[in-house]
């Protein structure tokens, strides 16, 4: 079983037990799954709108590929009811995932090193609609006092005594916006730490959402001072790994490019491309271009000329880079799960006392700090 400190030191070893094939695999599949959701129901919206179906689907795919965004100045209610659907059911497996990671997490913490994926997903699987509903249930309850607001504003409509009733009721109302504000940050509090405590407590909605809660609401100090480090702790880990992963591109283009010559340079200009945003930017631009005076390969031509085979290469070496920052980002996700993992154990540590991972009944599984010497 892992020493655990129960302080913000903790925080720090979430880079190493990140680095992990168990929860970097699940996280990479959950990402891919949670994109195609969202392009799935994004084209749909597009093509609801009236630009949509003047442009078609294959010159919408031909501009967007696998970025496609709801982009008309009046795309409707239907076309934004379905884009925001996508955008929200598009959590759902980042959200599970994360349960199974955070599963994984506590497993090991415990010292329990052989729990397989297969376990985390079916636990993830068995505990979903519990998670989904303890991190929605703060939004559902925004929701309800923002609906409020809006019938208030429909009853100042009134001619003569719609004023007046706003009036005399704007104290009440101004104290129900403020606990409305409080329930969204218990809100975002929820979708942050959730998965972690489902993991660690697996139990139901109403015993997540108050575990939750009251780790939160006891400290609120020490929750957020643990949250700013597992912030600046996921921002190194992922940028020491992004500027690695730079490093080794370079290395692989300027070998590659100094034997392959120009048409490895077609394949990386077409392949850019595909990154959102990047050719768009005048600075990455600059940069690319200053690389090729000083490697042997030039990042950007011309390939106005290129051939419909180098043409499809590019095509799929952009994919391939995309599959990288989508592997990056996911070490990026287990940093930051670990954290949240080590945040609700250490908080639960200074609430109530005790260690969750010394529970029997949470698992089969015993640690060593349990078993009984004879």
């Amino acid at each position: 079983m892992h020493d655990l400190l129960f302080t913000w030191c903790d925080i720090i070893k979430a880079p190493g037990l990140a680095w992990s094939y168990r929860k970097m695999y699940s996280l990479f599949r959950a990402i891919l799954a949670s994109w195609a959701v969202y392009v799935v129901f994004s084209y749909i919206a597009l093509m609801l709108t009236v630009e949509g179906r003047e442009t078609g689907f294959i010159d919408l795919f031909r501009y967007f590929e696998f970025f496609p965004r709801l982009i008309p100045v009046s795309p409707g209610i239907v076309a934004s009811l379905v884009w925001i659907a996508g955008i929200v059911l598009a959590m759902v497996p980042i959200m599970t995932a994360l349960t199974a990671v955070s599963r994984i997490v506590f497993e090991d913490l415990r010292g329990n090193s052989i729990f397989l994926i297969k376990e985390a997903r079916q636990f993830a699987k068995d505990q979903r609609y519990s998670m989904l509903l303890a991190a929605l249930i703060p939004g559902i309850m925004v929701l309800c006092f923002i609906l409020l607001l809006f019938v208030f504003g429909l009853i100042g409509r009134i001619p003569v005594i719609g004023g007046f009733i706003i009036a005399f009721s704007a104290l009440p109302l101004f104290f129900w916006s403020l606990l409305g504000i409080c329930l969204f940050i218990v809100f975002i509090v929820g979708l942050t730490l959730v998965p972690a405590v489902t993991a660690c407590i697996g139990e139901d909605v109403l015993e997540t959402v108050i575990q939750a809660m009251s780790c939160v609401l006891r400290q609120p100090r020490r929750f957020i001072w643990y949250e700013a480090t597992a912030v600046i702790v996921t921002m190194a880990a992922a940028l020491f790994l992004g500027l690695l992963c730079l490093i080794a591109f370079h290395v692989m283009n300027a070998a590659i490019g100094a034997v392959m010559g120009y048409t490895y340079s077609e394949i990386m200009t077409i392949s850019f491309y595909r990154i959102p945003f990047l050719m768009e930017s005048k600075a990455c631009v600059t940069i690319l271009l200053g690389l090729g005076d000083s490697l042997p390969i030039r990042y950007i031509i011309d390939t106005t000329g290129a051939s419909a085979s180098i043409k499809a290469a590019g095509w799929l070496f952009g994919i391939m880079m995309l599959s990288i920052g989508v592997w990056i980002t996911s070490y990026a996700l287990s940093v930051w799960q670990n954290s949240q993992v080590l945040i609700y154990l250490v908080l639960r540590k200074h609430s109530k006392g005790d260690d969750l991972r010394l529970k029997t009944h949470i698992t089969q599984f015993r640690p060593e700090a349990t078993v009984t010497k004879i």
